[in-house]
């Protein structure tokens, strides 16, 4: 810095008023919100993940994001404080998918990347139909046949 010469002030105000709307994504709230910070932050870009301009710019992202997500991705992601911002992303997409989900559809433990899915499929319930007491209580877990429980298989099978 030459002699004289000051740095940007920083600016929340403008920063602060920048809200992800209710119809917007996480990718067109992240490219808003990106610009207004680079303008306001009065830091200088550094794009290494552990630097204070992407953690500052990722704790913003959160603090502004739709209330929903915003709170699911709070309560899910414990490496929230020390996660990079494209970090950050994924977990806001994951959650932007699980809170806007239809409320019929059986909740599920996916979680989303950007070009991966972690885990895809319904959160499981116990043992299933055919394991399970539900419904048929005489179903047998050792060879699957009606009219008996596993400690009187008359097929002999372990239980």
């Amino acid at each position: 810095m030459l002699e004289g010469e000051f740095t940007q002030r920083a600016d929340y105000t403008i920063i602060n008023k920048t809200k992800q709307k209710i119809e917007e994504t996480i990718i067109e709230y992240k490219i808003t919100m990106v610009e207004v910070f680079k303008r306001n932050s009065g830091l200088q870009h550094d794009n290494a993940d552990d630097s204070p301009y992407q953690q500052q710019l990722k704790n913003v992202l959160q603090a502004n994001a739709v209330p929903k997500s915003r709170n699911w991705v709070t309560k899910h992601n414990i490496d929230l404080p020390t996660c990079s911002v494209s970090g950050w992303q994924n977990w806001a997409m994951n959650a932007e998918k699980v809170v806007s989900g239809k409320k019929n559809q059986p909740p599920t433990d996916t979680l989303y990347a950007e070009d991966d899915i972690f885990y895809a499929g319904p959160v499981s319930r116990g043992r299933g139909r055919i394991r399970g007491r539900g419904g048929d209580n005489d179903t047998c877990w050792s060879c699957e046949q009606h009219g008996h429980w596993a400690r009187n298989c008359p097929h002999g099978h372990p239980s």
